[in-house]
């Protein structure tokens, strides 16, 4: 006999919605903070029972319905797949908290785990675009034509060797001869971190020697590089003298010592012979 089939509860639940709290599609959506057309879409994938519908046809939700949306939109907030969320959702409200909060701590734990790995990758990227903007700011100043460059960022991979617009492996150091630092009387190692000529060469204008003094002239933009590189060599190189001026437009460095002295230390600025 028809009268004596047993209740199905689930679409009693769906169908007594005078008896409940219930939300509109619009309400539901902006209880949870999600949009209509999502609420729709996690409908469709299984997430959320159908809904149950008022007697004009709109889709009404109930709370039970709000919690499972937070629930949904909480773990794709941490990134968590759907497939994941499906699962956490089965049988959710037939469960007890501890039985619940054990799958919790396995999906934590899995996402943790891929959350690390894509942080590794991430950092790895950094590294790599550190490295990047390191070489092109070297770069930055170089007049070579990209075709006819062995090694021009991104397009190269440095199998031709060091090119024009590579940065400079070199330091003064390495430049100069013992014989070289000998004649400076240059303690090299007690040199302060400071503007090398190889930073200040993009800003250089002319290298000359004249009446026992090496005048070495730059972009007025350059002046506090320039007297930090003086300040610098004063310590290095105690036994020459080190003076900066300025004009309007230029910065002048002026190196006070032997011929010998001004003539080793011209060879630290890459400018042509013909301009010393």
């Amino acid at each position: 006999m028809d009268f004596l089939k047993p209740l199905d509860l689930r679409v009693a639940r769906r169908s007594m919605l005078g008896d409940m709290n219930t939300y509109r599609i619009g309400e539901a959506a902006k209880a949870t903070g999600l949009s209509a057309h999502t609420i729709r879409f996690y409908e469709g994938r299984g997430l959320l029972q159908p809904a149950a519908r008022s007697e004009s046809g709109y889709r009404r939700y109930d709370e039970a319905d709000l919690r499972r949306l937070r629930l949904i939109q909480n773990a794709r907030t941490l990134g968590i797949p759907l497939d994941e969320v499906q699962g956490l959702l089965t049988d959710i409200h037939g469960s007890t908290c501890g039985a619940y909060a054990d799958k919790v701590i396995a999906l934590v734990d899995r996402q943790r785990q891929e959350t690390d790995q894509r942080i590794s990758e991430l950092q790895r990227i950094r590294a790599e675009l550190d490295s990047l903007a390191a070489d092109a700011t070297a770069a930055s100043g170089s007049s070579q034509l990209v075709a006819d460059c062995p090694c021009c960022l991104l397009m190269d991979d440095g199998s031709a060797g060091a090119g024009y617009c590579s940065p400079s492996t070199s330091s003064i150091a390495d430049r100069f001869t013992e014989d070289m630092l000998e004649v400076l009387q240059c303690d090299i190692g007690a040199r302060p971190d400071a503007p090398t000529p190889d930073d200040l060469a993009p800003n250089l204008q002319s290298v000359a020697i004249a009446r026992d003094q090496l005048v070495v002239r730059f972009e007025r933009s350059a002046a506090e590089a320039v007297r930090q590189f003086a300040a610098a060599e004063c310590v290095c190189c105690g036994g020459m003298g080190w003076e900066v001026s300025e004009t309007a437009d230029v910065v002048d460095l002026t190196v006070s010592g032997t011929r010998a002295q001004l003539e080793v230390m011209a060879t630290a600025w890459p400018v042509p012979e013909a301009a010393l």
